[in-house]
């Protein structure tokens, strides 16, 4: 009798033990399909190569100040995701130079362009030929995969981007992503959007752009504070920061220094720098 008894409880542990260890083996693997393997806080920065819209010494601010800036990404080793328009890429002036950026491995470049009703499919493939005829003959061609409209697009204009290879959109407020704090598809398409990371400080809602922050009139320190906040939030939450600054506006002076210094706080918390395109392959479904 004891040895039946001993043999049944024998078996009767080994059946929990194995349920337990089969739940366990299921929890496990459910996480890992939802977390990446890299656990640390990801900053994608998106750098606007541009002059000021009113004009002025272009040269100066799209190489000069674009030039200030990769000195502070390229040594530091930081991914990051260069914009620039198809108009810039074929102007013998900045072809080359829109090439040398393009080169980097820890560079990608994505194309500004039109959206709304100035949106044409012609339009965006000849902007797009012109920005992936950007690269040093006998390296690999890069294909441009991103696009940051500078106005608001709709639904008509989804199967145009994906037509011609597009398969993120940039939103920095031409969209209606007020409540992403992540990149998500568009419904019935292969589209992701990612939207630039807003943040709530004093009442106000401010999104994590160079652009409007000059355009409030804020400090250097102002948008180092808000840099700041940003990605302290952004780590609580276990979400991306996403960050668009513009050369005109951060390649030069205070706003300079202020982004310097929120990459040298950055590095020190152990984020990883991502380009624009690995934050969405990182946000797809297992």
């Amino acid at each position: 009798m004891r040895i039946l008894t001993a043999l049944f409880v024998a078996l009767l542990l080994l059946g929990t033990n194995g349920a337990i260890s089969q739940n366990v083996s299921e929890t496990v693997s459910a996480v890992n399909e939802s977390v990446p393997i890299d656990h640390r806080a990801q900053v994608a920065l998106i750098l606007d190569i541009a002059a000021p819209p009113q004009g002025g010494a272009g040269r100066e601010y799209v190489v000069n100040y674009t030039t200030n800036l990769l000195n502070i990404l390229d040594p530091r080793e930081i991914n990051f995701t260069a914009l620039t328009t198809g108009d810039l890429a074929a102007d013998n002036e900045y072809t080359l130079f829109i090439t040398r950026v393009g080169a980097r491995a820890n560079h990608e470049i994505a194309m500004d362009g039109p959206g709304g009703e100035n949106l044409s499919m012609g339009d965006i493939r000849r902007a797009k030929r012109e920005v992936e005829n950007c690269y040093i003959c006998g390296t690999e061609k890069k294909s441009v995969v991103g696009y940051r409209p500078s106005e608001m697009i709709n639904e008509s204009d989804y199967a145009i981007f994906e037509t011609l290879g597009i398969s993120y959109i940039i939103d920095d407020g031409m969209f209606f992503s007020t409540n992403a704090s992540r990149p998500y598809q568009l419904d019935n398409t292969t589209l992701y959007v990612v939207p630039v990371t807003r943040i709530s400080a004093d009442s106000e809602a401010y999104m994590l752009t160079d652009r409007r922050a000059a355009e409030m009139n804020m400090s250097g320190d102002e948008w180092y504070s808000l840099l700041s906040r940003g990605l302290d939030d952004a780590i609580s939450r276990g979400d991306p920061l996403v960050v668009l600054i513009t050369s005109y506006i951060s390649g030069s002076g205070e706003y300079m220094n202020a982004l310097e210094r929120f990459i040298d706080d950055a590095s020190k918390k152990d984020v990883r720098f991502v380009k624009v395109s690995d934050l969405v392959e990182m946000s797809k479904p297992a």
